[in-house]
């Protein structure tokens, strides 16, 4: 790869993302974090173990929220910075690296589904949570897959298994996961057990035991659904299947497509009998007609009923589809099991969204995990059989610089109506309105940039000020083509 033409896309993509965090306004849970921030460390974190018997156990992402919201500014180049390392470390993974892998790799930022986008992106609290802890997991693949490690690289394990495992709680399986088969592929190799992994695999069993245990995540989790708590591990499961379904395959197109042209690759290449292939070929290209109606529906309000995540028939589809990945990956298989970081990933980015099949809270930015990985898996994949990709390269261009202009043009958008809706709340309060109407946002920007429900209403006038006898009212405003304010 030609490095300082490589440089100058690292720029511009840091760029582009540091434009879209100014563009955006701190919205839903934000407002309320945003004053926590005022005060010391020592408060913030006082505060953050308040929550561990509260409310959650998420005790790192807690005090990262509680210092960044209200350091916006800051968290605005820190976001920008580590959406930058994501990118670098995919690549830095894959063996076969050409400006084509990192063109997938940007596409991968640029092309999400808004919901996920617009939640873990732009949203303080929802990207610290659910982004953050990206670059970790994918740089530990890094390391656990290398002959030799520094004292340094070990020390960032440690630090990882200690304090990565308290993001969210269904990244933390992932860290334990991944010391385990690094126990074990260390032990096949060097036939001894390597105490240095034990103590990372315990560490990343207690930090995550003190997470998922904790008296708030018990509390937060039996006032949030009450029904679906009352249920035994079986009926649970059963509850969540379909949100397994839609949230691993139905709001990530682009992993989708990913998988789709990675599995034809591998297809094409390991299957002999014509037949056979053409009827792999057709499955694998059915496979993308539920995320293409997801994301119709997400952006312009298209009646999705025959096709989503609770039709029996779907739900089969996509659960053979999971199955025939992994028989494909294995197919694809030339070294040895633990070495492969196309299977590792796919592994670990499927695990993200199973843990979740006992909780009874889903949404767009849970999937982000699953999104991320097992694309991660099918762009090794189609790195390793694409060799010539001039003409992909001018393709991909095209998508990526299609994408940043939606979400440049969507976020000018937001911040152009935050302009605005600032001013008739400067108006209300001066005027000491009793009612201080709001305009609403797209219904696909779902950050809670619109003040939705008691709670989120109560902190946004604290925020901006307002009268808490003030009513607050939403009115409709659409945008033109969806995408453009007034």
């Amino acid at each position: 790869m030609n490095q300082t033409k490589n440089k100058a896309i690292y720029i511009m993509i840091f760029l582009f993302y540091l434009l879209i965090c100014f563009l955006n306004p701190i919205a839903g849970d934000d407002w309320w974090n945003y004053p926590i921030g005022k005060h010391n460390l020592i408060y913030i974190i006082d505060r953050s173990v308040d929550m561990y018997f509260t409310w959650e156990g998420r005790i790192v992402s807690r005090i990262l929220i509680s210092i960044l919201t209200y350091q916006k500014v800051i968290w605005n180049f820190l976001n920008a910075s580590i959406i930058t390392t994501i990118i670098y470390l995919i690549n830095k993974n894959i063996k076969n690296k050409t400006t084509f892998t990192l063109f997938l790799s940007i596409l991968l930022l640029t092309a999400m589904h808004p919901y996920v986008f617009f939640q873990t992106v732009t949203w303080v609290a929802g990207n610290i949570t659910y982004m953050f802890i990206v670059p970790i997991i994918i740089y530990y693949v890094y390391l656990v897959t290398k002959n030799r490690l520094t004292n340094f690289e070990y020390t960032i394990l440690i630090l990882s298994s200690s304090f990565g495992t308290m993001f969210v709680e269904n990244a933390a399986p992932i860290i334990v996961f991944l010391n385990i088969i690094y126990l074990i592929a260390d032990y096949i190799k060097n036939k001894k057990i390597n105490y240095k992994i034990i103590i990372l695999l315990v560490l990343s069993l207690l930090s995550t035991t003190l997470m998922i245990m904790s008296p708030g995540s018990r509390r937060r989790a039996l006032t949030e659904n009450v029904v679906f708590n009352n249920l035994n591990i079986i009926k649970k499961i059963k509850w969540n299947f379909p949100q397994l379904i839609k949230y691993t395959y139905f709001t990530n197109l682009y992993m989708v497509v990913l998988m789709v042209f990675g599995n034809i690759l591998i297809i094409k290449n390991k299957i002999k009998n014509r037949i056979i292939r053409i009827l792999f070929y057709l499955f694998e290209i059915l496979l993308t007609i539920c995320p293409i109606l997801y994301l119709l529906d997400g952006i312009s309000n298209f009646t999705n009923t025959a096709f989503n995540e609770y039709n029996h028939l779907v739900i089969v589809v996509y659960t053979i589809a999971t199955i025939v990945n992994i028989l494909l990956l294995l197919m694809n298989n030339n070294k040895k099991i633990f070495e492969d970081k196309a299977i590792l990933f796919y592994i670990i980015g499927i695990l993200s969204n199973v843990v979740m099949l006992v909780s009874p809270v889903w949404g767009p930015r849970t999937s982000l995990g699953t999104y991320m990985l097992v694309s991660i898996c099918y762009i090794i994949i189609i790195s390793n059989y694409i060799t010539k990709t001039k003409l992909l390269n001018c393709i991909l261009v095209v998508f990526i610089a299609g994408s940043m202009m939606f979400y440049g043009i969507v976020s000018v958008s937001i911040y152009r109506q935050n302009l605005d809706n600032k001013k008739i709340i400067e108006r209300g309060i001066k005027n000491n309105s009793k009612t201080i109407q709001i305009k609403a946002y797209p219904e696909y920007v779902k950050n809670s940039i619109t003040p939705q429900g008691n709670f989120h209403k109560e902190e946004f006038k604290k925020y901006y000020g307002i009268n808490p006898k003030t009513k607050l009212e939403i009115i409709p405003n659409d945008w033109k083509y969806s995408i453009f304010y007034k």
